[in-house]
């Protein structure tokens, strides 16, 4: 407890540290001023006389002058080709060139790549999968020309040499190309636009490059694509040319990643996308590409160097655009400053390890000085540790020995949070002794008791040194290794635990217990011990069985409701037959005291006594059925049955408002329920749209009851043809109705009755308007089945 509530005390004590070094500053400042300030001005001095800035200056404008070279050069490289591509689609677009003579592209093609060596190839697909392609051969100064005949399967190669003259001529049937299946052709067919392919490598050659294709359109229609391939080993050529030293990375990739060309040290690096990339380049890379905004936006940027790249401490690197000459790439540059500046940062470091060196040199004689001035604030520290752990009991005014004066304010506020600490505990401990609910401390490791209250040892009728020689497992009855078990882990994890038990009062006597406990912890944070409070919830179990009891009186209250109601259809459909039984004994009393007796008469009006009489006993039965006791206790149940015998009880009402019912039952359903809960439940629902029905002139007015199966329950629809719900009406929600006088309790009970049949209702607004409830029960359908309408 003394750790637990020395919050205040802790908090000043952290105001103490603060002012102590706030205190000592005039103090250590006197005495190393002079040390320090020598070691300051000289490091200051030879970062300022080498020119590090400068140097660093320096090397940036280095490395952006190296990116426009490189963007330049490489632009220069693709110029070619974009010129060519404009070119070619000119020419078919004007119709100076016939996109379908093979020998004329051909021969175009054939000037394209003696004019443009960085290209590799020409293509020209059509819409209907035929194509014609030109290329170098590798190693050779001929050209091979592919085409293909959409009557015939395979390609047609013709061979030339360096004047144009074939020298070959051969049918490859197992080619089966179609520049339709290509990269290149759908992204400039779907883009309508030129585009740029990332690198892949040639399916002809195999070599790695990229395509530059050019949609032809004429009146909007397409007339084919122009591909022309860039062999990646020529581009990578012109970045090996380019970079100007050792520990300098080129890297040209597309916005999303794919890299087309990586050079690093004079040598070319086969990636293929920059998450590939290792080491300081390939994280300062991936950051270059994510801090670029837009594509069009370039930047340079200083990197800080792992211990990997050994003495560089720090890189620079540079991203740019090539989307300013058509072309939609990227371009990183990365270099180590030594490699920028050269030599030139050397005499930087000499001059910062000789500022190190004076800096230890200076440092020896200084800390002697700041120990022997921080000693006795460290003392102060140790007695105010003392004092709130406890260890020193003499808390008099002037106990604390302040070291320095401006640490005064501290002490005495020290003093009195201590003093309001110890006040705290006093109260504590009364409040604990006197309080009228059990409460205890338990060792967390060993569960026994530490420290018990009075009221607790009278729960128990156990004094209190009996209590501290027990544990928790000693006065648990039942399975208490599970509830210990379950105890543990909740203290482990830090978190509150409840739990309702029997506790032992002697060898025959058992008490039932809330335990509500929490872990406290130390000074440290670790666990101290575990404070426990226990209730007698006697008293409440009563009350529980009472609000039951009450439950029950209310539910047998709500059935007799429902008899008196029953009770004005009763009578009035009793009336009918009654009548006709008086009539027909009159009727046989007249044909008795008659001369001559017709016997064929007297039996027709003994079998229309007999019928009435039946109907009564019928109408008698209902109702008996429909408000039987209810014993609380679920039984099966035929829901057809019910369903009749509900219509038949209400029917009366309905005829008063000229109301029609239409049932129909698809299946000989069995219900497992309270058959007097949900007789109760639908009479409110049949009752309720009798009452909207009323209010409305509508014709003709009708009820529909349904029943039928569902994912393995069954469901029971109740719907009308009335004014429906207005939209500020909820359903289920007390106290809302929309009949006059009404409470608005008849859905909410509804809704309570099916519920506690283990079902569910819902309202469902139907398209043709009125009011529909669905109600889902437990339920099953024997082995026989039919249908019943009525």
């Amino acid at each position: 407890m003394t750790e637990q509530n020395g919050g205040g005390t802790i908090s000043s004590l952290r105001n103490y540290v603060t002012q102590q070094q706030l205190s000592l500053r005039y103090v250590l400042i006197a005495c190393i001023a002079g040390f320090q300030f020598v070691t300051v001005t000289s490091v200051v001095l030879l970062v300022y006389f080498t020119m590090d800035r400068a140097i660093l200056k320096q090397s940036e404008d280095l490395l952006d002058q190296h990116s426009e070279i490189i963007v330049e050069r490489i632009s220069n490289f693709f110029l070619p080709t974009l010129q060519a591509g404009e070119m070619l689609v000119e020419l078919v677009e004007s119709g100076m060139t016939d996109q379908t003579q093979t020998t004329t592209l051909e021969r175009i093609f054939y000037g394209v790549l003696r004019t443009s060596p960085e290209i590799s190839g020409l293509y020209f697909g059509r819409p209907d999968g035929t194509f014609v392609h030109v290329f170098q051969s590798d190693g050779s100064a001929e050209l091979v020309t592919r085409w293909n005949d959409p009557q015939q399967p395979g390609t047609t190669v013709l061979v030339r040499d360096e004047g144009y003259r074939p020298i070959g001529r051969y049918r490859d049937d197992t080619d089966d190309y179609d520049p339709r299946r290509s990269t290149w052709y759908s992204l400039a067919a779907d883009g309508r636009a030129p585009t740029w392919t990332n690198a892949y490598t040639f399916e002809r050659t195999g070599k790695k490059g990229m395509t530059f294709a050019s949609p032809v359109y004429r009146d909007n229609r397409l007339l084919g694509v122009f591909g022309i391939d860039i062999e990646a080993v020529k581009l990578r050529q012109i970045l090996e040319n380019t970079s100007f030293g050792k520990n300098v990375t080129m890297s040209l990739f597309t916005t999303t990643g794919n890299m087309i060309a990586h050079v690093s040290d004079h040598k070319m690096i086969e990636v293929e996308h920059i998450a590939d990339l290792t080491g300081d380049v390939g994280q300062i890379t991936q950051t270059l590409l994510a801090r670029l905004e837009t594509p069009e936006q370039g930047f340079a940027q200083q990197f800080p160097a792992s211990s990997g790249e050994g003495r560089h401490d720090l890189m620079l690197a540079n991203i740019q655009s090539l989307a300013d000459h058509d072309l939609p790439w990227l371009i990183a540059t990365i270099a180590t400053r030594e490699a920028l500046s050269g030599g030139l940062r050397d005499n930087h470091l000499r001059a910062l390890w000789a500022a190190i060196v004076l800096l230890a040199v200076l440092t020896l004689f200084a800390i002697p000085l700041a120990n022997r001035i921080r000693q006795p604030v460290l003392n102060f520290a140790q007695q105010s540790r003392e004092m709130l752990q406890g260890s020193t009991r003499d808390l008099s005014p002037g106990s604390l020995k302040v070291p320095y004066s401006e640490l005064e304010t501290t002490g005495k506020t020290l003093e009195s949070q201590l003093w309001k600490r110890r006040n705290f505990e006093m109260q504590y401990d009364r409040t604990f002794n006197v309080s009228q609910r059990g409460m205890a401390w338990i060792d967390p490791t060993t569960m026994r008791f530490i420290r018990v209250n009075k009221h607790f040892c009278g729960l128990l009728r156990k004094p209190e040194g009996v209590l501290l020689t027990c544990g928790l497992d000693d006065v648990l009855s039942g399975d208490k290794t599970k509830i210990l078990s379950v105890f543990r882990e909740a203290v482990l994890s830090d978190k509150d635990f409840s739990i309702e038990a029997d506790f032992v009062v002697d060898e025959h006597l058992a008490i039932p217990l809330r335990m509500t406990a929490f872990p406290m912890r130390d000074f440290d944070g670790r666990p101290d011990h575990i404070f426990a409070v226990f209730d007698n919830n006697e008293e409440e179990k009563q009350s529980a069985a009472r609000l039951e009891n009450f439950k029950r009186d209310v539910d047998r209250i709500g059935r007799i409701n429902l008899m008196g109601q029953f009770a004005a259809g009763l009578a009035h459909e009793l009336n009918q037959p009654l009548g006709a039984l008086v009539h027909d004994v009159d009727s046989a009393k007249f044909v008795l005291n008659a001369s001559e007796l017709d016997r064929a008469e007297m039996a027709d009006i003994l079998n229309d006594i007999d019928s009435h009489a039946q109907r009564a006993g019928d109408i008698i039965r209902a109702l008996r059925n429909m408000i039987e006791r209810d014993d609380q206790i679920p039984h099966c149940f035929q829901l057809d049955d019910l369903l009749a015998q509900t219509l038949a009880i209400m029917k009366p009402e309905a005829i008063a408002y000229d109301v029609d019912f239409e049932l129909s039952v698809y299946e000989s359903f069995v219900i497992p329920g309270n058959r007097v809960q949900i007789a109760q439940m639908l009479v409110n629902l049949i009752r309720n749209a009798i009452s909207a029905l009323s209010t409305v002139d509508v014709t003709p007015k009708v009820i529909r009851l349904e029943a039928y199966e569902k994912d393995g329950s069954i469901v029971i629809s109740v719907e009308d043809n009335g004014p429906g719900f207005p939209a500020h009406i909820k359903p289920f929600t007390q106290f809302e109705t929309t009949n006059k006088g009404g409470l608005g309790l008849g859905l909410s009970i509804s809704k309570s009755l099916v519920e506690a049949n283990r079902g569910t209702i819902s309202h469902v607004k139907p398209h043709q308007g009125g009011t529909r409830f669905e109600i889902t029960l437990p339920g099953k359908v024997p082995e026989r089945g039919g249908e019943q309408d009525e």
